[in-house]
């Protein structure tokens, strides 16, 4: 990831996806903003994953929000 960070220095590189690893050492090479998921409610999510539910609609039924992160 590190080496597709540094071939256009001038981007605004955004990390965007569920799996997004929040971890501001990716700000140090390169990252301007991280958008993901946290997971807020373990139980109801679990409960969503063993009915099968989709990523959608886990997140409807409550238990993950969306997150961003920018660069200060």
């Amino acid at each position: 990831m590190t080496w597709f960070m540094s071939r256009a220095p001038q981007a605004t590189i955004i990390i965007l996806g569920p799996t997004t690893p929040l971890s501001t050492a990716l700000f140090d090479h390169g990252a301007n903003y991280l958008c993901g998921s946290v997971v807020t409610d373990m139980e109801n999510v679990a409960h969503g994953i063993r009915d099968g539910l989709s990523f959608k609609k886990v997140k409807k039924n409550g238990g993950i929000i969306f997150t961003q992160w920018e660069k200060s």
